[in-house]
Parts: C-alpha cells; sequence; structure tokens
C-alpha cells in the first residue's frame, strides 16, 4: 500500500485516493538510557553554531561536510556521523539535536556542543590577552547554563528530574583543545600552554559535580585528541629537526605531549570525583589512544590511505592534504572519494569511519575506563557485543545498526526469512484466518523472504556497495520535496522527522524507512533521494516517490480513473530515472556490470496506489481485483528490466494489509464482509492485500527459475502488520486498537481524522512514537520500520542439520545402494523439481528442502555424500527407525532398518570435527543452527503392527519410542543445538498403502468424515500427544533452547477434508495415488510408482505420491504451516 501525502484542500473523492497507504533496536543488553546530552566543541557539534544562521565563511556549512552519511551539510565537523550519535544509535535513541534548535523535542536528548567551545570562560583569556584567539560561542559554563534552562521543559520537579536524569547518559566533553589553540596560535611557548592545564581540568571538574548534583550519574569524560598527529598542526608547525617527530608515529612529540599532560591530570581528577560521588559512575572516554593506533597501524582499522593525511583539502603547504588558503569546503579543495579509508577529515577533525571505531571503543572497551556498557554479572562492568559498531564498512564489511527497542529486551528475529506461503497455488484460496494460536516465537518474525540472499548474520561477510531504491511512500526519502515543497504537502513539516533526523525530510514517517535501517546495516549512507540536486550517488539512490503507481498513467487514463492517480512517477519511470543516472555510476559495460552485480535493488513496495484509483473513484473492491494481474506483470517486466542492466541482487516487496490502517478504518463504515474477528481489520482490503501477494509470490518464483543467477526475494509486508495488530505489546507498542500516533479525534476511534491529518492545525503527535506501529495512519513508524529490517537481516539459522526416514532423506539411501540396475526411487520420482531422480521418495522437494530454500540456504545434502557440510547435513535414511534393531529383536521383529536414529546421530558425531575445531566453537555453530530429529516412529509402528499386535500392545510400545527421540534431541542440545523441530508422525490410516490393504473392512472401521481406518490413526494421535508433551516437558528443562513439536497427522487431515481448498483438484481427493498402478486409491502393489504398467497424474494436483509420500505440493504446505502455523507449536 502506498499513500500520497495529504494535500489539505482538493476533492474529496481525490482526497480519499490520496489516503491509500502504500506505501530499529538491539534489546540483547538490559542497559538502557532516556536520553543522552552531549557538551563540548567541534568533535561534538551536530548544528549548534549554525542554528541562528550560515556565516559567510562558515566552511564547515558547505559541502562535502556531511557527504557520507547525511548527504549534505549538518553543521558536524565531519563527513557524517560523530561519536555521540553512535552512541545514542547504540541505545535505540535519536541523534541528539542541537540545543539551540527550534521546533525541536529534547525529551530523548539535546547535544549543548557548539564548535569553538572551550572549558575556561571569556575572562581568563582576556586578562592574558588572548581574547581574539578564541570563539565567544559558548564555554563550558555556558552550556551548563544551557542546560539548566532546558530542564523545566523536561521535567517538573526536583524528583522527577533526579529520576529522568539518573537514566541519562551525560557525554562531557571534549574540552581542552581550544583552550591550548589559544596560546599556541598566539605564539606563547609550550612551556606557558601547560601551565594553562590545572585550570582546564578543575572547571571541567566544576561542571561534572554541578551534573552530579543536578541528578546525573553516567557521565562519559572524554580526554582530548593527540594534536601532534593532526594534518593542521604537522602542517603549521613542521620541522626540519627529525628529534621533534616520533620515530614510529611521525607525529609531532611536544603536541602530543602536551595532550597526554592533560589526559593524566584529568584520569586523576577523574579519580577523585568517583572516590567524592560513589553513587555517580564516572567514566574516561579516551580520545588519544585510538588516535596513536590508527597512526601506526592504520590498515588493521581500515584506513588505507593513512592517519597523518586529510581526506578532504589540499595540496601546496605541506604532504598531509591540509592548506589554509585551500580549506575543506572553500575553492580549490576536494574530498577524497572514499572517507572511510581516512583518520583525518579536514584536518582538524575525524572522520565518521574514526569516529565509529573509537565509539565502540568507548561502549565496550578499551577504549574508555571503565566501559560505557557494564558487565555481565554482579559487580563486574558490562561489555556486551550486542551492538558491535563495526569499523568496517563497504562491501564485505557490515556496520551493526541499533534497531528500536522493545519492552522487556525481548531478542527478536531467531528466524527472520519465514516464507508466507500458502497462497503458490494456481488457484488462490482465501486468506488464512486470524485464529491459530500464535506463540511468541512466531510474533518476532517480522519479514519474510523468499529463498532470498540477504540472509548475513553478524559475520558474515554479506555487503553491497550501493543500494538502489524504488517504490512509493513507503520508501520516498524526499523525492516529492526535491524541487519545491508544496503549500498543501503535510509531510514537508513537523512533526514528520522528529525522531531520528528532529525536522521534516520528505519521509512519510517519523524518522527512518525501511531502506535506510538496511543501508545504515551495510555501512552506506541512507541513499539520497535521485533527484536531489548535487548529491552523490556513488553509494546509491532512492527513486522512490511518493504516490507512484506499478502501472503507467495511460493504464488509468483509458479506464477513466486518470484523476485518481498522482502522475509523480511510476515504477517504469523510476527505471528511466535510474538509467539516466547510470552513466555517472560507471563508464563502461565492464564497470556497469562489476559496479551493479555489487548493488542491492529494493524493487517497491508497488501496487498500493494502483488499487487506490478504483477504489477511491466509487468502485467495487472486484474492480480493483481484476487490476491485480497488470500490476503483477508490471512489476515482473521492470525487475526484468533491472535485471538487463545488471542488477543481481534483488529485493520485491509485497503490500501492507491496508484493511489494517486506522485511514481505512476511519473512512470505511460497516463494510461488507465485516472486520476480522481477532484482527478488527476490513476483511475485503485485506484480502486484496493478500491476493496481490500470493500472485508476486509466483511471479518471483517464475523469475528465479528464469534468471538462476540472479537472486530474487519476496520481502513482506503483510505478516508483520498483521502481528503488530494481534500482539502489539510483543513489539513494544499500546495495546489498544489501531491508533495512529500523529493525527487528530473526532472522526472515529483509530485517532485518524481527515480534517486534521498529521502535520496539519489541530493535530498532534503521540510524545513517543516508538509505542505505535502507525504514524499517521496510512505510513508506519521509524520503530515498525526498524523491526522489519532487524528481521530482514539478522537472526538466520547458519545451518540445517536433520534425522530421519523417507519423509526426510535426500539420497542417502540411493547412495548406500550404490551403482545398482535399478536404484531406490528412480524416475518418475524428482520429476517436478529437479528434473531426475535424486532418492528423494517424491515427485520434487520435500519439507526440508523449502525450510532450507526459505532461509536462503541451499539443499540439505545427504551427510553420505562428499559434500561441503558446512551449511548443514541430512542424516535421515529411507525407512530408518527410531529404534535400533535390537529393541525389535527382544520384541521378536527382525529385517527392520540397521540406520537408526542412534546410527544417525553416530554420523553427526563423527561429522564434528570437519565443522568445529573446538567445544565453544561448536556451541556457538549449532546454537544458531536448526536442527530436525524426525519424523521418526513410523517405520517402528508399522514393523510392530506387521507383526500382528494390536494396538494396546502398539501403544505400550510408544513411551520407549517417544522417550528414544526425545533423549537424541537432549543430547543435540547438550551439543549446543539452539533450536529443534521435533515432528509427529502422519495418520497412519490415511495411507493409500494401509487402506488399500484394508478397503474390504467393515465400514464401521472407516471415519466417515475422512475415510481413513480409525485404529491405525488412533495409536499415530497416541504418538504424536505423547511426543508432544514430551517436547514441552523437554522445553521446561531446557529454557535457553527453542523447541517446536511439529505436525504432519492434522496438515493431512485437512487436505482430506477440504483437498480442492488446499489445490488438490484431480476430482479423487487426497487419498488418491498420483503414481500408482490402479486399484482401490490408485495404489497396487505389484504396480508401485515407477514400475511397469503405473501411471503418473499432474502431482499438483495430488496430495499423496506413491501410496506413502506426499508430493511436493503437499510438501509444501506442510512446510508452510510449520514455519508460521498452524502446523507447529510454536511455528519455526
Amino acid at each position: 500500500m502506498a499513500l500520497y501525502c495529504f494535500p489539505s484542500s482538493i476533492p474529496y473523492s481525490l482526497l480519499l485516493f490520496l489516503l491509500f497507504l502504500l506505501s530499529c533496536f538491539n534489546p540483547s543488553h538490559s542497559q538502557h538510557y532516556h536520553a543522552i546530552f552531549s557538551f563540548g566543541d567541534s568533535l561534538s557539534d551536530a548544528g549548534n553554531l549554525i542554528a541562528d544562521g550560515v556565516p559567510s565563511d562558515l566552511t564547515t556549512a558547505r559541502s562535502p561536510y556531511g557527504m557520507t552519511f547525511f548527504g549534505h551539510p549538518t553543521g558536524r565537523c565531519s563527513d557524517g556521523r560523530l561519536i555521540v550519535d553512535f552512541l545514542a544509535e547504540h541505545f535505540g535513541l535519536p541523534l541528539p539535536p542541537p540545543s539551540k534548535a527550534s521546533d525541536r523535542s529534547f525529551r530523548k536528548g539535546a547535544n549543548f556542543a557548539i564548535t569553538g567551545a572551550t572549558a575556561l570562560d571569556s575572562p581568563f583569556f582576556k586578562a592574558r590577552g588572548l581574547n581574539n584567539k578564541t570563539w565567544n560561542t559558548g564555554s563550558l559554563s555556558t552550556q551548563l547554563q544551557w542546560f539548566e534552562s532546558l530542564k523545566p521543559s523536561l521535567c517538573s520537579s526536583t524528583q522527577a528530574c533526579e529520576e529522568y536524569l539518573r537514566k541519562s547518559l551525560f557525554v562531557f566533553g571534549e574540552f581542552g583543545g581550544n583552550d591550548y589553540n589559544a596560546p599556541l596560535f598566539s605564539g606563547k611557548t609550550m612551556a606557558e600552554v601547560k601551565t594553562y592545564v590545572p585550570f582546564v581540568i578543575d572547571a571541567i571538574t566544576r561542571g561534572i559535580e554541578r551534573l552530579i548534583s543536578d541528578g546525573a550519574v553516567d557521565v562519559v569524560v572524554p580526554g582530548v585528541l593527540p594534536i601532534g598527529c593532526f594534518p593542521l598542526y604537522l602542517t603549521l608547525y613542521g620541522s626540519s629537526k627529525k628529534a621533534d617527530y616520533n620515530s614510529r608515529t611521525g607525529c609531532l612529540r611536544r603536541f602530543n605531549a602536551l595532550a597526554f599532560h592533560h589526559n593524566m591530570l584529568l584520569r586523576e581528577a577523574l579519580e577523585k570525583l568517583q572516590t567524592s560521588y560513589p553513587e555517580a559512575r564516572i567514566m574516561y572516554g579516551d580520545y588519544y589512544t585510538p588516535t596513536v593506533r590508527f597512526v601506526l597501524n592504520p590498515a588493521r582499522f581500515g584506513f588505507h590511505n593513512g592517519a597523518l593525511k586529510a581526506c578532504c583539502g589540499a595540496g601546496g603547504q605541506s604532504s598531509y592534504n591540509f592548506n589554509l588558503d585551500a580549506k575543506c569546503g572553500e575553492k580549490g579543495a576536494k574530498a577524497c572519494t572514499n572517507p572511510s579509508s581516512y583518520v583525518s577529515w579536514d584536518g582538524i577533525h575525524l572522520t565518521e569511519a574514526a569516529y565509529r571505531s573509537i565509539a565502540n571503543g568507548w561502549l565496550r572497551g578499551p577504549y574508555a575506563d571503565p566501559p560505557i556498557l557494564r558487565k555481565e554479572g554482579k559487580g563486574k562492568e558490562s561489555h556486551s557485543t550486542a551492538n558491535n559498531i563495526s569499523s568496517e564498512t563497504g562491501r564485505g564489511r557490515r556496520e551493526k545498526v541499533n534497531y528500536p527497542t522493545t519492552p522487556h529486551h525481548i531478542s527478536f528475529f531467531p528466524s527472520p526469512f519465514l516464507l508466507l506461503h500458502l497462497l503458490l497455488l494456481l488457484r488462490p484460496p482465501p486468506p488464512p484466518p486470524l485464529t491459530m494460536n500464535l506463540s511468541i516465537s512466531f510474533l518476532l518474525l517480522l519479514l519474510v523472504l523468499h529463498n532470498g540472499f540477504f540472509w548475513a548474520s553478524a559475520s558474515s561477510s554479506q555487503g553491497y556497495t550501493a543500494i538502489f531504491n524504488f517504490g512509493d511512500s513507503l520508501a520516498d526519502a524526499g523525492n516529492l520535496c526535491a524541487d519545491g515543497i508544496p503549500p498543501f504537502l503535510a509531510t514537508a513539516r513537523l512533526p514528520y522527522g522528529m525522531t531520528f533526523f528532529g525536522f521534516p525530510t520528505g519521509r512519510c514517517s517519523d524518522g527512518r524507512l525501511l531502506v535506510d535501517f538496511l543501508a545504515q546495516e551495510f555501512g552506506l549512507p541512507l541513499p539520497p533521494p535521485s533527484k536531489a540536486h548535487n548529491a552523490s550517488f556513488a553509494r546509491g539512490a532512492n527513486f522512490a516517490i511518493t504516490g507512484a503507481t506499478a502501472l503507467n498513467t495511460s493504464f488509468f487514463e483509458a479506464r477513466g480513473l486518470g484523476k485518481t492517480v498522482w502522475n509523480s512517477g511510476s515504477l517504469h519511470t523510476q527505471i528511466q530515472w535510474f538509467q539516466d543516472i547510470k552513466p555517472s555510476l560507471c563508464a563502461s559495460p565492464e564497470d556497469c556490470k562489476s559496479f551493479l552485480s555489487k548493488s542491492l535493488f529494493v524493487v517497491g513496495e508497488f501496487g498500493g496506489n494502483d488499487y487506490n484509483a478504483p477504489l477511491f473513484a466509487g468502485k467495487d473492491v472486484k474492480e480493483a481485483h481484476t487490476i491485480i494481474p497488470h500490476v503483477i506483470e508490471s512489476i515482473s517486466t521492470g525487475i526484468e528490466k533491472l535485471i538487463a542492466e545488471g542488477a543481481v541482487d534483488l529485493v520485491v516487496p509485497g503490500v501492507l494489509p491496508m484493511g489494517c490502517f486506522p485511514v481505512y478504518l476511519t473512512i470505511t463504515k460497516n463494510p461488507k464482509g465485516g472486520y476480522g474477528s481477532r484482527s478488527g481489520c476490513i476483511r475485503k482490503f485485506n484480502t486484496l492485500s493478500w491476493i496481490h501477494n500470493a500472485m508476486l509470490r509466483r511471479a518471483v518464483e517464475k523469475l528465479r527459475i528464469k534468471y538462476p543467477a540472479v537472486k530474487i526475494v519476496y520481502a513482506d509486508y503483510y505478516a508483520p502488520v498483521i502481528q503488530f495488530v494481534l500482539h502489539p505489546e510483543k513489539f513494544g507498542f499500546y495495546k489498544q486498537l489501531p491508533r495512529a500516533c500523529c493525527g487528530a479525534p473526532g472522526q472515529g476511534l483509530y485517532n485518524f481524522n481527515l480534517t486534521a491529518k498529521c502535520g496539519d492545525p489541530g493535530a498532534t503527535a503521540c510524545e513517543d512514537p516508538s509505542t505505535h506501529w502507525s504514524w499517521d495512519g496510512i505510513h508506519l513508524t521509524e520503530a515498525a520500520y526498524g523491526h522489519i529490517a532487524k528481521g530482514f537481516v539478522n537472526g538466520q539459522y547458519n545451518a540445517i542439520f536433520s534425522f530421519g526416514d523417507s519423509y526426510t532423506d535426500t539420497g542417502n539411501l540411493r547412495i548406500l545402494a550404490g551403482k545398482t540396475k535399478n536404484p531406490p526411487y528412480d524416475t518418475p520420482y524428482g520429476m517436478t523439481y529437479f528434473h531426475h531422480s535424486t532418492g528423494r521418495a517424491s515427485d520434487g522437494r520435500l519439507v526440508i528442502d523449502f525450510i532450507a530454500q526459505n532461509f536462503g540456504l541451499p539443499l540439505v545434502p545427504p551427510s553420505l555424500s562428499n559434500q561441503d557440510f558446512k551449511k548443514g547435513a541430512n542424516f535421515a535414511v529411507i525407512a530408518a527407525t527410531a529404534m535400533d534393531p535390537a529393541f525389535f529383536k527382544s520384541i521378536n521383529i527382525t529385517g527392520t532398518s540397521p540406520f537408526s536414529l542412534n546410527v544417525q546421530l553416530g554420523w553427526f558425531d563423527k561429522l564434528k570435527p570437519s565443522l568445529c575445531s573446538s567445544e565453544q566453537e561448536c556451541q556457538n555453530y549449532f546454537k544458531n543452527s536448526l536442527f530436525f530429529v524426525g519424523e521418526l516412529g513410523g517405520n517402528d509402528y508399522n514393523a510392530i503392527m506387521y507383526s500382528n499386535r494390536n494396538v494396546d500392545e502398539i501403544k505400550a510400545l510408544s513411551p520407549q519410542i517417544v522417550g528414544t527421540i526425545i533423549g537424541a534431541a537432549e543430547k543435540l542440545i547438550n551439543e549446543g543445538a539452539g533450536t529443534l523441530v521435533v515432528p509427529g508422525i502422519l495418520p497412519t490410516g490415511c495411507i493409500p498403502i494401509v487402506l488399500s490393504q484394508a478397503h474390504n473392512a467393515p465400514k464401521e472401521e472407516f471415519d466417515p468424515k475422512t475415510g481413513c481406518l480409525i485404529k491405525p490413526n488412533d495409536f499415530s494421535s497416541y504418538h504424536n500427544n505423547l511426543l508432544h508433551q514430551a517436547v514441552q516437558q523437554l522445553q521446561s528443562k531446557y529454557p535457553q533452547a527453542k523447541l517446536i513439536y511439529a505436525e504432519y497427522f492434522e496438515a493431512v487431515v485437512d487436505f482430506i477434508l477440504d483437498p480442492i481448498g488446499h489445490g488438490f483438484t484431480n476430482g479423487h481427493g487426497a487419498l488418491q495415488v498420483c503414481c500408482g498402478g490402479g486399484g482401490p486409491y490408485n495404489y497396487n502393489s505389484s504396480a508401485g510408482c515407477g514400475s511397469p504398467g503405473s501411471t503418473v497424474g499432474d502431482p499438483a494436483t495430488y496430495a499423496n505420491w506413491d501410496g506413502i509420500h506426499l508430493t511436493e505440493a503437499a510438501f509444501q504446505q506442510v512446510a508452510n504451516g510449520w514455519l508460521h502455523g498452524p502446523y507447529a507449536s510454536p511455528p519455526i
């Protein structure tokens, strides 16, 4: 769904159309702050110096300052973010806005730092004849006064302030650098400058005490930089004397000695303060050590262009690329193409990359004493690695992004890449009911990816050199505003942008969008709007524009709907924009191929505005349904165009469940079809969205087959929003109706009002947008986008390991049989997907194959093959039993398979040394792997049943069989397994081979509803109940693991009860065999599947393949039910 940003005065029908919605976190640590308050100078200034206007001579307010992250100057003296920005992001807080900015919320922090600030007040310098050598912008004491002036707006009483500030982080400095510059730049001796140090330390100490008296508890106090290593000083004070330079670093000794002396006295002062204020936590933040380390070994930190040369500057005065006559931002100076390979940005300040590395060291050590993050455990400081801010960026280097936090520090996304695949049949069934009992594990899975590429764990090398994004208002980063802001455009006003940016950016949200989080995850700048002037697109571009459609305007005009769409930029127009800028990105076909193969393309969301056209023109929803095939075709064509241009990695999002959004819930009264019983969403709109997504998934599947060298991912917006609605509290959202954060009451229950939309007079924003998933009734909040993005990139499984029988074997029995004349399960087995037999007992893929593909993993290879098993191994063997042969021998049964569960576990133990080299490494590896223990038990019961035991005798043996399966699961948990799926057995009485042998049995032995045999199903149910209970008990015993009981039984019964609804349209129901030799149920033991006399139907229309096993189509639906419910408890 996408929606236009609202005009204030337009025809009502068009207004309704413009209302169509088309379209961060790491709670694994418990340390949290309500706000961050920062004080300092140009190392921390986020825009205070330019808050009252930009001085004409201020170079830091010009490009290329801000080029790396923001794409424009912000007042920061760097190419991107500063240390305080990274700290804020780590704790899920917005970047602290400059305190002098107007119309900003400071509830979550403020930045009082200002360029030129000193620790000492102006009278100190004036008394020494240095008043013309300092900027009287805002000394330490002045900034504290600004803080005191702001306090009344933050808390209403002394007690409230103490409580609020106790939960805030204070970054007090760096101070001192400008104090020493004043005498240095006046030609004073170093000996005289050193006499200033005690005064500076005293001022800093008194300032800290003032903050503690106000209620501050956690205070970071940075030292000064080793100024002798910076191009400014190396250029101004260059010496011909070799002894003036440190032989290892090349830095000026006397300047670094000054900085070291300051830092030593500061640390001594902080130790005394800590003793005086034991209830406070005073941390020394080290700038000196990391900078020296960068200089000594720059390549180690990714600074391949060294540490003593400025990225942005001009030559002519030294070898350090610093020139007083052409400083960064001035004529004659230019910036390097990759600031992340430099330590020094402009010869005076650091690059974003350097700040990131230092911030990481402040958080965890070793560049802070103690580190900001407290150690886990009693009496220890934190060195959590939950939110590592990687110093590496770019392709193959990922920057950890802090996503919106959740209550109780729930760790989200244990398995984010779920394939919502229920409608991939030729005739899509109705949308799934919202009445299934969804567990927390599924509630935490927010973005569904089909067989994708974007699954990189925190240690993965996956990365991109650029991101190119296409879409509508769910992704527009400012294109609609690029040529000027229309007066009616509410999204160009506050409170849009309030959470992260602090000002409107053209995004239809309170902060960042999904594509912004993805860019940050891969260490890339936020993709600038493609229509922005003077922007660099070398690291990506955002072509999305509010109001965009998949179809061109001519399609709607031909249907009399031209007035209900904005001709802002359809999908194909946006692709043309991409083609227009392509020559600026790469110089030759070879260059373009290389560049684009390392880029990520996000194509969508598209479709919502297309459906709005008929809906808000008063047409019935059926009219919108007729447009779906055209929309899907247009998206498919667009994807193929991008592939032809060189795209290799593409993400294709579906549409949102528009019936859940306040705008539709408000303007649609008494909708035909009603509301969802649990969600309260409008059924007919959600059905439209659902069918679009089903057809889009099918189209993506076809494109993947057509372009095997290209990775195309279907990404689901629908499922996460449904979960926000059903279980808001699990994500930190208020448990309430789907209310907009920003809006006005008066027209319904959802805080949406057509006459006072967000950004219009009369509308207000909630205090904390992170408590809502809906921002303005149409678009999502930054918190919601962050949750979805988190599921997109983190938490997938590294590998899959499986144990079982013929329902899971992917070729082990075939390998064991060797090169025989008639290999087991030969043609037509494998005909559907592989087009040849693989040893699988089906026409195509099994459940484990679909689940592997869902998580972006290769199909799990049979463990007896000669393959790489780092991504998993399948130990299952056709005919395998849970129990060993000795067990059967003890009850007078012979001829069972020798490849029992215990044998398979032995194979696993032998393979382990090739997977991991130490116990700890194995624990970590298996913790992030997915294990399947079964299906097992079916062959055990078959052996017992065919030995003429009655049902009671069979049931008496069930506890031993279940105990063996549970014992295997427990062994794997002790080996480190983090997630285990334990499937039950199938309804034995519904298997055609069993039914064909009993087809002459009395009628009363069959279930009248299903046509299955009652007694065999009885002991199957008995086994499954015992197993389910045992799994629950094991979960209680090992709460650190995730145990999932999975159902085959219920799935098969559902197929039988409603075969057509599941797509099994062969005309004979789900008990009929696809590949067989005639007779009852088309199963004939003398003409089994593949034998002379057998025939094969269309497997897609059958549930049962060969009388024993399921078809690929059935396995696919079972896999889907295991992933999402209802055939697993909890869903994977």
